[in-house]
């Protein structure tokens, strides 16, 4: 017996483990919040791909719209340096044939019959007039363009029935048409045709009537003043422009 209790006793009692599972806790709080901490970044990074996918849209977008622009820039650039060159042509042409166009004054008879006197209406006044106009043309060749539209409008406005206010008239569409004012473009080019429906200008003030109206936009109308020049005036050279452009209207896209 004293041998038994000499043994030494346990340090700590050993912990008695309860068999019912039901009796076990865990940390439920700290494990819906390591659950919660999982699928927040995964919803924010859903959410910031749909932010990346609008904005990408977004970028087509204004990319496409900036092509537009830079090929209606290119196509209006291009446009005015058509009219520029077409003008120059124009005026190059008529600068080989002398000092100023359509000034030329034929020989009429008079009411006794003399045909050896030049008709110049007016005397000393349609001399002024001619001098008038000479000037105004002129500004035109040096391509002072703002000051030959005052001196053309000032010609227009002394002389309305002179001997050159259809010129005038014609030549006040082509500047306004070379500076890209299609609207003042268009009054003087119709004027032409309503005032001197007779005049030498015609077929080329209504081939221009259908450039102006095709830069306006309104393909019908320029389709009918360009068919109306071939139609009318089917030997002038107007007409074979007209010919030329409107084969290249008509095969433009819708």
């Amino acid at each position: 017996m004293t041998g038994l209790c000499s043994l030494p006793a346990l340090a700590a009692p050993v912990p008695v483990v309860d068999s019912n599972p039901s009796s076990l806790t865990l940390p439920v709080a700290n494990t819906q919040s390591h659950v919660l901490g999982a699928t927040a970044p995964v919803g924010q990074a859903g959410a910031l791909l749909e932010q990346i996918s609008s904005l990408q849209q977004e970028v087509l977008q204004l990319r496409g719209l900036v092509e537009e622009q830079a090929n209606a820039l290119q196509r209006l650039s291009q446009e005015n340096r058509d009219r520029y060159l077409d003008l120059d042509r124009r005026i190059g042409m008529l600068s080989k044939s002398g000092p100023a166009p359509d000034t030329q004054v034929t020989s009429r008879p008079t009411e006794t019959g003399n045909t050896s006197e030049a008709a110049i209406p007016g005397g000393t006044d349609s001399v002024s007039e001619q001098t008038v106009y000479q000037e105004a043309f002129q500004l035109i060749r040096t391509r002072k363009f703002d000051e030959a539209i005052v001196a053309l409008n000032d010609y227009i406005r002394r002389f309305p029935a002179g001997t050159y206010a259809d010129n005038a008239q014609y030549w006040l569409g082509e500047v306004y048409l070379a500076q890209g004012k299609l609207e003042q473009s268009k009054g003087a080019f119709e004027t032409v045709l309503k005032d001197y429906p007779k005049s030498g200008k015609s077929p080329d003030a209504m081939y221009k009537l259908g450039r102006v109206f095709d830069q306006l936009g309104d393909k019908a109308q320029s389709e009918k003043y360009l068919k109306s020049v071939i139609s009318k005036y089917s030997q002038s050279s107007a007409a074979k422009l007209a010919d030329v452009y409107l084969r290249s209207l008509q095969s433009k896209p819708m």
